[in-house]
């Protein structure tokens, strides 16, 4: 008998183990559930998640990693230590998130070197996290280091106008990005930097696309990545003009948006006039 539940225990322990790990808190005398999103160096729990600040303005969907933005007016605590600290970054996320937009947002990321307007990154396991940005609201973004970092960036059909600034590195930074609509604006102002830059590729499908940098490039991609169209913009069906600055550019034929990478400063990509 004795070894039969100590059997049973130790099967209990491994289930317990594989089990995904969730954190608790003890807030006015309860428990509550802890969730690994950071809005202006505030952590999401169960508590708070139906109004994260107290103003109506974010709003926290454990179930789906969703998270509404509402006129939100977001900042990161610039005293954040280092990049991976949460209130280093308007929003830090460990975990994929949905975000959608409604209204006219700003995140900002004010850290000295390393703030983020948006940084999914567990720098403990190197994993990052994808962002999905949606709905039919205004955001504008920035970050003394980049305005988003993350996994797959996507932008989704029914996305507003999004603005993106990165002061110190590329505007907009993900490991795959899929622009699938909306109107999206990413700068950089680093030397050497791009306005949108993936470590594998850049999908256009949809939308208004502008980038830019006047002390780098438009796009970039890493060596073994590229830029494409599909969707609606399959088959050259866009219009694509590159050159050094919004008043001084030259049409480029769709067909040769890959040699856009590192040889143009501004770039926008927007549908095609009939």
């Amino acid at each position: 008998m004795g070894k039969r539940i100590t059997a049973i225990l130790l099967a209990a322990m491994m289930v317990f183990v594989l089990l995904p790990k969730t954190a608790f808190a003890w807030v006015n005398g309860a428990w509550f559930v802890e969730y690994d999103v950071w809005v202006g160096g505030i952590r999401i729990t169960s508590d708070n998640c139906g109004n994260v600040r107290g103003d109506g303005s974010v709003v926290y969907h454990p179930t789906s990693n969703r998270l509404d933005l509402h006129n939100a007016n977001i900042s990161s605590n610039q005293y954040g230590n280092a990049s991976y600290d949460p209130i280093a970054n308007g929003i830090y996320t460990l975990v994929p998130l949905t975000i959608m937009l409604d209204g006219n947002n700003t995140i900002t990321g004010t850290n000295n070197d390393y703030g983020r307007g948006i940084y999914a990154y567990n720098h403990k396991i190197a994993r990052n996290y994808d962002i999905t940005i949606g709905g039919g609201g205004n955001l504008t973004i920035s970050g003394t280091h980049n305005a988003i970092k993350c996994g797959t960036l996507t932008f989704a059909e029914n996305c507003g106008k999004v603005t993106a600034t990165g002061v110190r590195a590329h505007g907009l930074f993900g490991v795959n990005v899929n622009i699938k609509g909306g109107v999206i604006s990413a700068t950089s102002q680093a030397d050497g930097y791009g306005g949108i830059c993936a470590g594998n590729n850049i999908i256009i499908s949809r939308g208004t696309v502008i980038a830019s940098n006047t002390n780098g490039y438009a796009f970039d991609t890493t060596a073994h990545g590229g830029i494409s169209f599909e969707g609606n913009y399959a088959d050259d069906n866009c219009k694509v003009s590159v050159g050094t600055d919004a008043t001084h550019t030259t049409d480029l034929s769709p067909s040769a948006i890959s040699t856009v990478r590192h040889n143009y400063k501004y770039c926008k990509i927007e549908p095609k006039p009939f």
